[in-house]
């Protein structure tokens, strides 16, 4: 069934093609161009996220670490009267209830409505990106340009606001606890104040790395899903795997390179197999391959 929808749109799209060049529409064909991936929406993404982030965390940390040399010399004096196990509790309660009340007041501060906007604006640039992408390739191919419908994008952007929402969320609350157990740690067990700050400037800048890696992983994962879904709605079935080449491709996204594969599995062959769903370009942790469109099928029709 699917395979038969796949190929009435191909149809539909060669339909649309011989109407354009009989009206006079076509442009000569030329060599098709390799698709330009979303770096420059990557990094700006990536850098809004960064920012949100340190809103978040530079704050933090100033104030934790304005407490730090109390909370020390609270622990040392204590260290003479009191067993370990009630010192550990007694600064426990007190660094902890100091963190969370801070972080709730910063978490109020980062709405949820203001981080789905984000989200939506990079989601809507990486799906313009995707189309002009495409439209220049499909162009250069066969002289005319070419539209359909998408209704498939928008649940598509609607799914990568919730879960980036949800990323950021989370990451909030991990560098919340990873801070608490770091103070904790470094008050209980003697550490001078300026070596426990030295650790959460530290644990601050793996947030924001942290960050960039969900910035260009999610990116990576819709304008992937982006660009199969547009392929497939010109009756196009097949792609060719492209790596950025460079030292930090997976080896086997390496041995993919050049190769043709099927982006659905009915639509699957000895000659273009179907990795699934989880391995197809774009879609594994942080990875930057791409699939540029066979147009063997498309063109056959003309």
């Amino acid at each position: 069934m699917k395979q038969a929808a796949r190929a009435a749109a191909r149809e539909r799209v060669v339909a649309e093609i011989r109407l354009r060049r009989a009206l006079g529409m076509a442009k000569p064909r030329r060599r098709v161009p390799k698709q330009l991936p979303p770096r420059g929406v990557e990094r700006e993404y990536a850098k809004a996220l960064r920012e949100v982030v340190a809103r978040l965390s530079d704050t933090l940390v100033s104030e934790v670490v304005s407490q730090l040399p109390a909370w020390s010399a609270e622990a040392s004096r204590e260290l003479d009267h009191l067993d370990s196990a009630r010192l550990d509790a007694g600064i426990a309660s007190k660094i902890a209830a100091f963190i969370r009340t801070i972080g709730d007041r910063l978490r109020a501060a980062i709405r949820p409505d203001a981080l789905a906007d984000l989200a939506r604006r990079f989601a809507d640039r990486t799906t313009d990106w995707s189309r002009v992408q495409t439209n220049r390739q499909v162009r250069a191919a066969v002289g005319v340009d070419v539209f359909t419908a998408e209704p498939a994008l928008a649940a598509m952007v609607d799914v990568f606001v919730v879960e980036n929402v949800a990323l950021v969320t989370r990451m909030g609350a991990d560098e919340l606890a990873s801070i608490e157990g770091t103070v904790l740690r470094g008050v209980t067990s003697g550490a001078l104040p300026r070596d426990i700050a030295a650790q959460l400037a530290e644990q601050v800048e793996i947030t924001k790395r942290r960050a960039t890696l969900i910035a260009r992983d999610q990116v990576g994962k819709l304008y992937g899903n982006v660009n199969k879904v547009r392929q497939q709605k010109l009756g196009i079935t097949k792609f060719t795997w492209t790596t950025v080449q460079d030292n930090r491709v997976r080896t086997e996204h390496e041995d993919r390179a050049g190769r043709v594969y099927s982006w659905t599995a009915e639509d699957a062959t000895d000659e273009a197999p179907w990795l699934g769903a989880e391995e197809l370009p774009g879609q594994p942790i942080n990875c930057r391959c791409s699939g540029e469109p066979v147009l063997d099928d498309l063109l056959a029709g003309l």
